[in-house]
């Protein structure tokens, strides 16, 4: 760690900030990054965390990130709702974990000094105190990349998500209509079935077929006592 600081103050000299009292502080605990003052300083630097540790939260973060310059806001994306219920559902832990993140230095050159230094580093550590002794720093500098820059893409991908959603309740709306629709009919044909089978209007082939065989066996049977009749009368 000592090793760092004195890399990143090689290249820029830079003032560590005191720690203390600075865990409790709101901007470091802040979820939503539009609840935040939109004012920024040209001289600002943003860092882009793209690995949060599990169990990492924002005080963590701005706790460790504070000795090597003046933080100013961090923004970490929480994990998605349904995640957390399954894992908390589970029995896993409750604790709120994040995505990813960005912390804002006041200084833009400190904020790029220190994203180069511990870019792709293990964070150590002692290791009694510090479960993430063996994770590794996933950040980049974000050049021209301003705070209100964040809350224009927070607000991007908030609508994205609104427009997703929506497409989705309509399709499964459309099922549902297509799966009505089809009961509907069923219901229809049966109840037509029904209707036509009380009336007499279905005969079956084979009622049609015995009532003609009746009658031709009876005419049969006439002719032939007929004739032997005649025949008797004649003889």
């Amino acid at each position: 760690m000592n090793e760092i600081i004195k890399d990143i103050n090689s290249n820029k000299s830079l003032k560590l900030t005191d720690l203390q009292g600075d865990i409790g502080n709101n901007l470091g605990a802040s979820i939503n990054p539009q609840s935040i003052s939109l004012t920024t300083s040209d001289n600002t630097g943003v860092i882009y965390i793209s690995r949060i540790p599990p169990g990492m939260q924002p005080h963590h973060i701005r706790e460790y990130m504070s000795q090597f310059g003046e933080i100013d806001r961090i923004f970490m994306y929480p994990e998605d709702k349904s995640i957390y219920e399954k894992r908390v559902k589970m029995g896993g832990s409750r604790q709120m974990r994040y995505i990813d993140g960005w912390i804002e230095f006041k200084d833009k050159q400190i904020a790029k000094s220190v994203a180069i230094s511990l870019n792709n580093t293990n964070i150590g550590g002692k290791k009694r105190h510090n479960r993430w002794r063996d994770d590794i720093w996933c950040l980049r500098y974000l050049p021209k990349f301003k705070w209100h820059n964040l809350i224009e893409h927070y607000r991007y991908k908030k609508v994205v998500r609104k427009v997703k959603l929506q497409a989705r309740l309509n399709q499964v709306q459309k099922e549902n209509n297509f799966y009505i629709e089809q009961v509907d009919k069923a219901k229809r044909k049966e109840k037509l079935q029904k209707m036509n089978k009380c009336e007499g209007n279905s005969i079956d082939s084979s009622d049609i077929k015995y009532i003609y065989t009746g009658e031709i066996k009876d005419i049969s049977e006439n002719n032939e006592k007929i004739s032997k009749v005649s025949l008797s009368h004649l003889l």
